[in-house]
């Protein structure tokens, strides 16, 4: 007699042996070669993301000296390098619904930095042509290749790094976080506190190289049990001395000389060496060989963090004066661009590439910083001197520097009319003129508008003019905004155009919003930083300086 059941177990058994056997040889032939392809037509010239569930944007402060409005909204999620170096951001919705969002690249590999809570995340290395999941847990990225196959740790290694609790954090997590160093006393002075503070970010650079070879050779492993792919291997080898790199730099432990190491170069490229292991032999690292090596890794966020973040700043910025503002509880400060410009130019540290890249991002800092004078005439060096007319198109896309050029703050109004603030504070010669700068996403700027308001209402028949500019990037978007709906100021509410080329704006440092200016009656500036409208400050003044004018 057949028995059945005992039929029915073996055809299980070899079922399951069979598709055993057939996975295992599928992953045998995957391992051979580092970034497969599955069998199926993916669209070159295109990186396809889909985004699930993404975090909701985050509101953050920053102090940012160099960039105007300093309460930033941060509705991108995800950046990348496009092929001129230039960082372009990714902005898909925040809702539960996936959302997709195409990348056009030539380039063959494309690095995509995912943000984490607006401030810190990972990044990841793809292929032309990808198709890629990107879900969340718990504010994370979770990325997952839909159009073929890739190794455990391809997209699992940043994971090592994962954030966790302040108090959870290891020491690579937490050095360049924040370095927490004494406040002023009387018993300690400036001096004492910038020793301090040096002597905090030396040891807490040993324990991140320290941190760093250990990755290093956590990496190496996975490569020698086939867990992760030879261009993923490459890509964060590369990253990781870089990171090393920039601490380097940072305690100027690099040798500055022009004269690159061949050898080095070779190496570096072709990961020939574990170059963390051989940190001490700081003789083969030279400015030159770390820069060129990086020639090829122009498009990676960790080569332009050392570049702009770590050797320009303590090898060449800081040999020009340094200028510094203090408004309020803002700050800040800025080099002398345009000698750096210089030097940039000069040099033969950089490949042409390299050069021509640097000379566009300190063009866009002398605009933002400078008096009107070394604008143009530094503009004028600028498009002399550089072959990639891109360049040339951003800064004049951003400055508008080619079209009739002026430092008055031009303004536009609801109706499109455009205006120069200087000539409203002329032509309202025996007011007081109170200004607020603001911004549609800024949200204690909202949070003023009632106060504007009722103080507008209660100096109505007074000698009191009200003027609200905004720093919006766009007209419909400023018009469409709440802030200006409920701000019910029609007559003298206005967009700023072209901000960076204000002196006015560059004079007084308006880098933060809300900012309010007070000018008195014979249109003097008579507070850069005048109280806000919620304040019995601010009546106080308007009182004073309307009855001394009687």
């Amino acid at each position: 007699m057949i028995n059945i059941k005992a039929i029915k177990i073996i055809i299980t058994i070899l079922s399951i042996i069979i598709v055993f056997k057939l996975v295992s040889s599928c992953n045998k032939n995957n391992s051979n070669n580092s970034f497969i392809e599955k069998k199926q037509k993916v669209e070159k010239g295109l990186v396809t993301l889909i985004f699930e569930n993404a975090p909701e944007s985050t509101f953050i402060s920053t102090k940012n000296n160099s960039n105007l409005g300093g309460r930033e909204y941060f509705n991108y999620i995800a950046s990348f390098i496009d092929a001129e170096g230039v960082t372009q951001y990714i902005k898909p919705k925040r809702t539960p619904i996936k959302d997709t969002i195409n990348i056009s690249t030539k380039d063959p590999k494309i690095e995509i930095y995912f943000t984490q809570l607006g401030l810190e995340g990972f990044s990841y290395l793809f292929l032309n042509g990808d198709i890629i999941l990107i879900t969340y847990n718990r504010g994370k990225p979770e990325i997952k290749i839909l159009n073929r196959s890739t190794k455990q740790y391809d997209y699992n290694f940043e994971n090592i790094r994962e954030y966790r609790k302040e108090n959870e954090l290891t020491t690579f997590e937490m050095v360049f976080r924040h370095l927490t160093f004494p406040k002023p006393t009387n018993s300690l002075s400036k001096d004492q506190i910038k020793e301090f503070f040096e002597k905090n970010i030396k040891t807490n650079s040993i324990n991140l190289q320290d941190s760093l070879v250990y990755q290093m050779r956590l990496l190496d492993s996975l490569k020698a049990n086939d867990l992760i792919s030879k261009d993923i291997y490459n890509y964060y080898n590369s990253k990781l001395n870089y990171i090393n790199f920039s601490i380097l730099a940072k305690n100027k432990e690099l040798n500055y000389t022009e004269q690159p190491n061949k050898g080095f170069i070779e190496d570096f490229k072709y990961n020939k060496k574990p170059f963390l292991d051989k940190q001490k032999d700081k003789a083969q690292n030279t400015i030159s060989s770390i820069i060129n090596a990086g020639d090829s890794l122009f498009q990676y966020q960790f080569f332009q963090n050392f570049l702009n973040n770590q050797f320009l700043p303590n090898y060449v910025e800081n040999q020009t004066n340094r200028t510094y503002y203090n408004y309020t509880n803002f700050g800040g400060s800025y080099y002398s661009w345009d000698i750096v410009f210089d030097s940039i130019q000069k040099s033969k540290l950089y490949s042409e590439k390299i050069k021509q890249f640097l000379l566009y991002e300190y063009m866009d800092k002398i605009a933002k910083d400078m008096p009107t004078e070394s604008v143009n005439k530094y503009y004028t060096k600028f498009k002399n001197s550089n072959t990639n007319i891109t360049y040339v198109d951003l800064i004049n896309g951003k400055y508008q520097l080619d079209s009739t050029f002026t430092d008055k703050l031009t303004l536009k109004d609801a109706f499109n009319n455009t205006s120069y603030l200087e000539d409203i504070l002329e032509k309202n010669r025996d007011k007081l003129i109170y200004i607020d700068f603001w911004a549609s996403w800024c949200k204690p700027c909202i949070d003023a508008i009632p106060y504007k308001n009722k103080l507008r209402i209660d100096y109505a028949n007074k000698k009191v003019v009200f003027i609200s500019i905004a720093f919006d990037k766009y007209f419909d978007e400023w018009k469409s905004s709440k802030v200006f709906k409920l701000s019910k100021n029609l007559t003298n509410n206005f967009i700023i155009i072209k901000p960076n080329l204000s002196k006015l704006i560059k004079d007084n440092h308006i880098i933060f919003v809300p900012r309010y200016l007070l000018y008195n009656q014979s249109g003097k500036l008579l507070d850069p930083n005048a109280p806000y409208p919620n304040s019995k400050e601010i009546r106080n003044l308007f009182d004073k300086h309307l009855k001394n004018k009687k």
